[in-house]
């Protein structure tokens, strides 16, 4: 005698009834015919647990075989029954693989690990429901993954995987390069040398201010207090400053233009000489 789980018996009013009389009739046909009998039962018990697991795709496979005409009718309608309502329930997706919005071939898919075959035809493709994995990998090495939860009863759900074109994968540059670009970036001497004058020139130029300033205070208070008749060591000291103050502004600008000569007058490195060292780095 032949046992049906507990679990996986039918739902159905009366269906256990009819289960029981296509089996028990069944002892009365050749051996051959009560193993497609045995075969058709336990395809109708499996597709049940498998459906209850969320494994719609293996329980479809089990009510496709067990709804067949070589089975009891007891079972092939029960099996006919379970088969309807699975595939309303079974989810199904869209797949697309995009490159700046227009369709990329040539990519092969993998769901949860395995290929895919005919992904991209632009057909529904049913999923069993819960979490997935997607990973297109297209013709030159480019990889994108897109994770979906699939729900029952959803329909054509896009699942799209976003490819960058190949030019915005730029490699990290080199380093000697680099390196030979600050080298040519780094200040000339003659430059080096037009600082420094310069900055005598602009010292120079800060005391003339100074002293300018100072013997001009100076000459006023003697205004003030003695003129005309200020002592002459005080109004010689007057002189003095001013004198100071007239030389610094001359070294101020012999300075600065001395600098500024030999600053626009260094010679520019030969044309190429940047693109010839950078080209050199690179092999």
């Amino acid at each position: 005698m032949i046992l049906t789980p507990l679990r996986v018996l039918p739902r159905r009013p009366g269906a256990l009834l009819c289960l029981a009389l296509a089996v028990g009739g069944s002892w009365c046909q050749p051996r051959a015919a009560r193993a497609d009998v045995r075969a058709c039962v336990e395809q109708h018990g499996e597709g049940q647990v498998l459906r209850d697991d969320s494994h719609f795709l293996e329980a479809r496979s089990r009510f496709v075989s067990c709804a067949e005409s070589s089975c009891p009718e007891a079972i092939r309608v029960e099996c006919a029954d379970f088969l309807a309502q699975l595939d309303r329930s079974m989810p199904t997706v869209v797949l697309a693989a995009r490159e700046q919005g227009r369709d990329l071939v040539g990519v092969r898919v993998e769901l949860d690990g395995h290929p895919l075959e005919g992904a991209l035809s632009g057909r529904a493709i049913p999923v069993d429901p819960g979490e997935h994995l997607f990973r297109f990998s297209a013709a030159d090495g480019r990889a994108r993954e897109v994770a979906i939860v699939a729900q029952e009863t959803i329909k054509g759900r896009a699942v799209e995987a976003e490819f960058s074109p190949p030019a915005m994968l730029s490699p990290t540059p080199p380093a000697a390069p680099a390196a030979r670009a600050s080298e040519a970036r780094a200040p000339r001497p003659t430059h080096t040398l037009a600082y420094v004058i310069g900055g005598v020139g602009v010292a120079a130029l800060a005391g003339f201010g100074y002293f300018a300033w100072s013997g001009k205070s100076r000459r006023n208070e003697l205004a003030d207090t003695c003129s005309p008749s200020c002592p002459k060591n005080q109004v010689d000291g007057v002189r003095s400053k001013y004198l100071v103050a007239d030389i610094l502004l001359g070294v101020g600008v012999v300075a600065l233009g001395t600098g500024a000569y030999f600053y626009f007058s260094a010679p520019e490195p030969a044309r190429g000489q940047g693109l010839v060292s950078g080209v050199r780095g690179t092999f």
